[in-house]
């Protein structure tokens, strides 16, 4: 039976209790055999306890519950994912991106955490900045043939080969149970896939992601900022080792590639300047956010976007203009309390909100960020309802009302993480097996 962290602490105060108790030159023998004995008796009637509420939770469909059961199946693809992991590491050795891990931390204390605009005057920086770029010159470029030679030279040759093609195969699953993971608690898993996809994946975009995503933003979201700045900062010094700071492609390099780079360096920027985790901690990271404006505004950026990939690119654009609104509006309150003055425009930003809820919901209902529609919708009400106080106004409620609607609606679509999630993720990690067990079939 797996304790949770309270139930943990529940038996180990009981247990100091007795230890207390044994140790003690205060209490007559006999009353502290009788103390022992009663302590005894509680704590098998707590640990009973436990397993009963254990038993009914494992009968219930209550969320906990789910991601419980959900739990069982995902430790199948955990345990494959060490396996194979041991087998590989032990010929790979060391992770082929460490070094440039370390250069890159460097880089940041030398910077005291600055990630964009650095000093190209700075003679450490730029010897830093050379450094790490020749060593991913080197990992990627020579990664598919470094891979070619380990087979070539391992002792068991088909053997290496079916581990290498068992890591493609949980990369491709992961990358597809991505989000799924977060809906599941899966946060270390996440964090474990990511070093996994790292290690083993030929992909660049891939590895970008997996500092990005599934390393970077995972950390930040379980509060561990330094560790998920560390790793997005990393995946934005691949994407410059590739297409460099300016806005020119690359010679050699298609236009498609260029722009995929760009955006997801944009979209790194933008986890960097996520206002809730950052500014309610007085962390804000405003240049990031400038720096990922300056992307999306690019006319070449823009007009590639706009032509290939609109709703994508209409989507990381709103976020942003929400993360500068709410920083905007939650600088304002802070000055507000401390009797430090300023303004905020609220007619301005309620009328960029409505704007950009309405270019959602034109949007392809399977391309719609439902996500976004209640925040912007749950952040424009809070306006709304600031504005009227300020003003000693009555509420004007239709509107209101609406938005409040409207989320409902959503919510109420998406209330349960029921038995078909639960179903989903089995399903998944079999689907997983299944390409596994032909690989092993192909090799007979």
């Amino acid at each position: 039976m797996k304790l949770s962290n309270s139930e943990k602490i529940s038996i180990a105060s009981i247990v100091v209790t007795i230890v207390i108790a044994i140790f003690s030159q205060d209490f007559n023998p006999i009353i502290t055999r009788s103390v022992l004995l009663v302590i005894a008796l509680l704590m098998i009637g707590y640990l009973i306890y436990l397993l009963i509420i254990r038993y009914k939770k494992s009968k219930s469909l209550s969320n906990a519950a789910v991601i419980a059961k959900a739990d069982e199946y995902i430790q199948y693809l955990e345990n494959l994912v060490e396996a194979n992991d041991r087998r590989l590491s032990k010929l790979m050795g060391v992770s082929s991106l460490k070094m440039t891990e370390k250069i890159n931390k460097k880089i940041l204390k030398r910077t005291k955490g600055k990630i964009i605009d650095l000093n190209q005057d700075d003679l450490e920086i730029k010897k830093l900045l050379t450094s790490l770029n020749q060593e991913f010159a080197f990992q990627f470029d020579e990664r598919e043939e470094k891979r070619k030679q380990l087979i070539l030279k391992a002792s068991k040759k088909v053997d290496l080969e079916t581990s290498f093609k068992i890591a493609e195969k949980i990369i491709k699953h992961s990358l597809k149970l991505e989000r799924i993971l977060l809906q599941i608690e899966q946060y270390k898993l996440r964090i474990r896939l990511g070093k996994f996809i790292i290690k083993y994946s030929l992909n660049d975009f891939e590895i970008i992601k997996a500092y990005i995503d599934f390393i970077g933003w995972t950390n930040i979201l379980i509060g561990e900022n330094k560790a998920g700045i560390q790793a997005i900062s990393q995946g934005i010094r691949i994407i410059e080792a590739k297409i460099g700071t300016s806005n020119e492609i690359p010679k050699g390099m298609d236009e498609e590639t260029y722009y995929q780079y760009k955006f997801l360096k944009a979209r790194a920027l933008r986890h960097l300047s996520t206002t809730y985790y950052s500014y309610k901690k007085n962390e804000f990271n405003e240049e990031e956010l400038k720096a990922c404006f300056e992307i999306l505004d690019e006319e070449n950026f823009k007009s590639y976007y706009l032509k290939h990939y609109p709703n994508m690119y209409y989507k990381t654009r709103i976020g942003l203009e929400n993360n500068a609104l709410l920083y905007k509006f939650y600088q304002y309150q802070e000055n507000k309390r401390q009797n430090l003055g300023g303004s905020f425009d609220y007619k301005s930003a309620i009328e960029i909100i409505n704007q950009d809820l309405e270019i959602i919901r034109h949007m392809p209902i399977e391309e719609q960020d439902r996500h976004r529609i209640i925040k912007l919708t749950v952040f424009k009400n809070q306006l709304l309802r600031s504005e009227n106080s300020r003003n000693n106004q009555l509420l004007d409620q239709r509107d209101f009302k609406e938005g409040l609607g409207e989320v409902r609606k959503i919510f109420n679509s998406n209330i349960y993480l029921d038995d078909a999630l639960e179903v989903f993720v089995d399903e998944a990690i079999q689907d997983l097996y299944d390409d596994i067990r032909n690989i092993f079939e192909e090799e007979k």
